[in-house]
């Protein structure tokens, strides 16, 4: 959970439009007494920086309980999440689902795999909404794929004040949207593998301006190329527009 709250994280840093280095900053000041509060656009935003990750946390922890059947490698009971509002659609895994609505119209969902109840090494995917600035008018406006990859999609250590490995195995522009293959480890936790879908979309909220989309699918390394390498290639294969 401590990557998935940083990967999020440093999603919101760059589509609200000020740094990582300043998101990492506002953060560590919210639970700094002792240090001097950061000037940051507005308030929301230094709210969203605790919001976010306690959120997301939430909405992990409110599913451990439930039980999910097993999937591996049974393709066949993947099923369509759609949205009529953004105008997508991508397959997920049965996985136990949930849904977080945070400030300025943004929210999170969630699919956790419960399978196994009582281990902390959660198989999961999330989709996060992230309404951008009215300048943030296509990918671009965030940098080439090879800039996003290393600048926001790779997790820094220093945003959660630990130390961690992490290594992008594949960036590609495709489809009007950026695709992410990466690895990630942070102390005390077994190597995870991402999958990592980043685009943006017109009126994805159902107001004016643009919404980032940022798709995301993990597991562990020691079973993403035994078990969920076909299934996640199939996620990621599926997304495009929503047909109607």
């Amino acid at each position: 959970m401590k990557l998935l709250s940083l990967l999020l994280l440093q999603i919101i840093g760059l589509s609200t439009g000020f740094s990582v280095n300043t998101a990492s900053s506002a953060c560590s000041q919210t639970t700094s007494t002792s240090r001097t509060e950061l000037n940051v656009e507005s308030s929301t935003r230094r709210n969203f920086c605790e919001i976010l990750p306690k959120a997301a946390s939430a909405a992990f922890l409110s599913t451990v309980s439930a039980s999910v059947p097993v999937f591996a490698e049974d393709l066949s009971s993947l099923t369509y999440f759609q949205d009529e509002t953004a105008g997508f659609q991508i397959k997920h895994p049965n996985w136990e689902m949930s849904e977080q609505k945070l400030p300025d119209r943004r929210r999170i969902v969630l699919f956790v795999d419960n399978a196994d109840s009582t281990s902390n090494e959660k198989d999961l995917m999330f989709i996060a909404y992230t309404p951008v600035r009215d300048d943030f008018t296509n990918l671009s406006s965030f940098g080439s794929v090879d800039q996003v990859a290393q600048t926001t999609i790779l997790p820094k250590g220093a945003l959660m004040g630990e130390d961690n490995e992490s290594k992008m195995l594949s960036a590609e522009s495709k489809k009007n949207s950026y695709y992410f293959d990466y690895v990630a480890t942070v102390p005390g936790q077994p190597k995870r593998h991402f999958q990592t879908i980043f685009t943006l979309i017109q009126g994805g909220t159902g107001g004016a301006g643009s919404v980032l989309v940022t798709i995301t699918i993990q597991t562990t390394e020691s079973k993403y190329d035994a078990e969920k390498k076909q299934m996640f290639d199939e996620i990621i294969d599926s997304f495009g527009k929503l047909k109607k």
